[in-house]
């Protein structure tokens, strides 16, 4: 991450809860800036509101609790729509590797896209979000949050949880309620209304997704056996195995190929003579996207970014 930043003027963000930053120790914070971070403090984990589970202790789940629910770990990701000085943002969890350049998915992010990938076993995996940030899309998370809730029976504000059959892992957390919200912007009432409270049209919601095999590497599932049928110098942002396991691609440290994977995937790269629509054009097509994905233009003189949770 940070050979990337250094080489395409990437800021590096830690998003920290406030009252985190101010019982944080000076030379901790220091030391952060010294390895070019830079803490981003907000003030929830949880939008004010949120529906919050009954524990089996019979306990109602509030934020301080280490375990049981994985709602403030995931939801505090939705301040990336916050980050507005940016012209895209792309968070990734702290057990992500990147091991090509993501530069692709930024400026494909940049032309109002909202990137993720699925999971092995959910249709969406929020390991690895880019995003333009849009502070509306804030405001709809924190107007979803405040009048929905969740049941095992039909998910978020009762959105279901097609295309899986039944729950998926975090159905109940972050994942649950930003599919609910973003993917589902014009098939469910409370998230088309959410949407359109905080100033957005729903039809105008580009939710779209990328090739898990490359942009959020799960393991060889649905992808092909590393070395076989499948070549894992395409891989660009690694999520899992965290260790060497049979068939899967596997961290950089594993593969003896140092800190920089050579990658052979074409890209569709912008001249001042391809507009963007041009360039968006099949091969470089998201609804096709394997091996190659849209470059767009910068909006704005703004900034580029790269997120990273904080990790309690």
């Amino acid at each position: 991450m940070k050979e990337q930043a250094s080489a395409h003027g990437f800021d590096i963000l830690m998003i920290m809860l406030r009252r985190h930053v101010h019982s944080t120790s000076r030379s901790v914070l220091e030391d952060l800036r010294a390895k070019g971070i830079q803490v981003v403090p907000v003030d929830w984990d949880l939008p004010p509101g949120t529906w919050v589970p009954v524990m089996r202790s019979g306990e109602i789940f509030h934020t301080g609790m280490q375990k049981g629910w994985c709602g403030p770990m995931d939801l505090m990701r939705l301040h990336i729509f916050g980050l507005a000085s940016y012209d895209a943002v792309m968070y990734v969890d702290g057990d992500v590797e990147l091991q090509g350049d993501v530069t692709p998915v930024l400026r494909c992010a940049a032309t109002g896209r909202l990137l993720t990938t699925s999971g092995t076993m959910a249709p969406v995996n929020f390991a690895m979000i880019a995003t333009r940030p849009d502070e509306r899309m804030l405001r709809a998370a924190e107007i979803f949050a405040r009048n929905s809730s969740f049941t095992r029976v039909d998910g978020w504000a009762g959105g279901g949880y097609r295309p899986s059959d039944s729950k998926y892992i975090g159905a109940e957390c972050g994942q649950g309620f930003m599919h609910t919200l973003y993917y589902k912007a014009t098939t469910n009432a409370l998230a088309y209304w959410s949407l359109k409270e905080a100033g957005i049209l729903p039809e105008d919601v580009k939710a779209d997704q990328l090739d898990r095999c490359i942009w959020n590497y799960h393991g060889h599932e649905k992808c092909g056996v590393a070395g076989k049928t499948f070549d894992c110098s395409l891989v660009r942002v690694h999520h899992k195995p965290k260790d060497p396991t049979q068939g899967s691609c596997t961290k950089l440290r594993e593969r003896g190929v140092g800190k920089r994977s050579q990658l052979t995937a074409p890209l569709c790269r912008l001249s001042p003579s391809v507009t963007p629509r041009e360039c968006c054009s099949p091969p470089c097509d998201l609804r096709t996207l394997r091996r190659y994905v849209c470059l767009g233009t910068r909006r704005s003189p703004r900034r580029r970014g790269l997120l990273e949770r904080e990790q309690v």
